[in-house]
């Protein structure tokens, strides 16, 4: 079997867990279909040093990178050749197999081993289970579904989250106090 043609459906049945999301279709570049990745790899150009890329269904994309920005590719797609078919690609996450990826070193970790793990308060009551990981422009915001069902976003920074302990599947919250204005 050729690596293009690796079935992916039990890693995709997993809801991501084992991909690793390493980059977003962002923009068009061109009218010949070209696309703007935004890459989430420490590096840009490694987004196609692990392997096949796939989109949340399991699709293969086949990517050549044409050029570089700040955080981000310029990129053909395989088989994307107008502006159009590529902009009905925009805002496409992209993955890769996470046994495809280096093991993260001592104290770091993959967005992903976040989702699922308990919530602290610092005084050791739950609080809730990580829902999601996004990247909106300004920094990382973490999705909580606290204890009573309600789901809030927090900045993932040291100061809002000082403990993350993957190994002991959790981490401590210590939430920012809302100040909310009576006028």
């Amino acid at each position: 079997m050729k690596p293009s043609e690796q079935d992916y459906s039990s890693a995709l049945s997993t809801k991501h867990l084992a991909l690793i999301c390493v980059g977003t279709i962002i923009a068009t570049h061109g009218v010949k279909g070209r696309v703007k990745i935004k890459t989430y790899t420490e590096e840009p150009a490694n987004l196609t040093s692990y392997g096949d890329l796939l989109d949340s269904e399991g699709k293969i994309y086949k990517i050549k990178i044409t050029g570089y920005q700040p955080e981000n590719v310029l990129a053909e797609i395989e088989g994307v050749n107008s502006m159009e078919v590529a902009q009905g690609l925009m805002g496409k996450d992209l993955f890769v197999p996470r046994s495809n990826m280096p093991e993260p070193s001592d104290g770091s970790y993959y967005y992903s081993d976040l989702i699922g793990l308990k919530v602290f308060q610092l005084d050791k009551s739950e609080f809730g289970i990580v829902k999601a990981m996004d990247h909106f422009g300004a920094g990382e915001v973490i999705e909580i579904t606290k204890k009573d069902g309600a789901e809030e976003m927090f900045s993932f920074d040291n100061k809002t989250f000082p403990e993350v302990n993957i190994k002991g599947g959790y981490l401590v919250i210590n939430p920012p106090e809302i100040i909310i204005d009576s006028e």
